[in-house]
């Protein structure tokens, strides 16, 4: 088996296609090279190159671990003693590392989760709050406006009180609608930004 200079680590499955036709590449160059430096008259250029290309592939080996097999350790053993231990000790610690990274990113988006809600919850607190206070002050402004036609119809103004009742019913009606629409011009916005 070969040293770790033959073999390529993976770590991201995406890149297994251009991994192995850059592979291939460097494999058909590196048999071509070989061939070259052969004199084997026997043998056509490409039925050498096509075996060493054979030879080569049956070598090859893609490892998608972050520890490499047994005998890669024993040989890193042999090197330096404690080799082994400390590539193992890294592939716990990079295992240990990602788990509290993607533990951190659930936790964040959670507590964002909970922020929105909080915010919507207020939000809509406030338009609540709004409302019926808008509608408090509607109904005095009504009170008062019906309490200014009572004393027009007691100081026999019925003209004016008739006029002034439409011009109040008319001013109720366009802003009923105009406010309609911004409530649902608002919804919409609202609406859209969540998408």
């Amino acid at each position: 088996m070969g040293g770790p200079e033959e073999i390529g680590f993976e770590s991201n499955e995406s890149d297994d296609s251009n991994l192995s036709a850059d592979w291939d590449n460097e494999i058909g160059q590196l048999a071509e090279a070989i061939v070259n430096s052969l004199d084997n008259p026997n043998e056509s250029k490409s039925q050498k190159i096509e075996q060493v290309i054979r030879t080569l592939s049956i070598s090859r080996q893609l490892i998608k671990s972050p520890v490499p097999p047994p005998d890669w350790l024993a040989s890193y053993k042999e090197v330096e003693p404690t080799a082994p231990e400390r590539i193992l000790r890294l592939a716990e610690y990079e295992q240990q590392h990602r788990h509290t990274m993607e533990r951190l990113i659930v936790e964040s988006q959670i507590d964002n989760q909970r922020m929105e809600s909080k915010i919507n919850e207020r939000e809509q607190e406030t338009d609540r709050w709004l409302a019926n206070r808008g509608l408090i002050f509607a109904f005095i402004i009504v009170l008062a406006f019906l309490s200014f036609i009572a004393f027009l119809i007691w100081k026999d103004k019925t003209i004016e009180a008739v006029y002034s009742a439409l011009a109040g019913l008319a001013v109720l009606i366009a802003n009923f609608i105009f406010r309609s629409r911004i409530f649902s011009s608002d919804r919409n916005k609202k609406n859209r930004d969540k998408s």
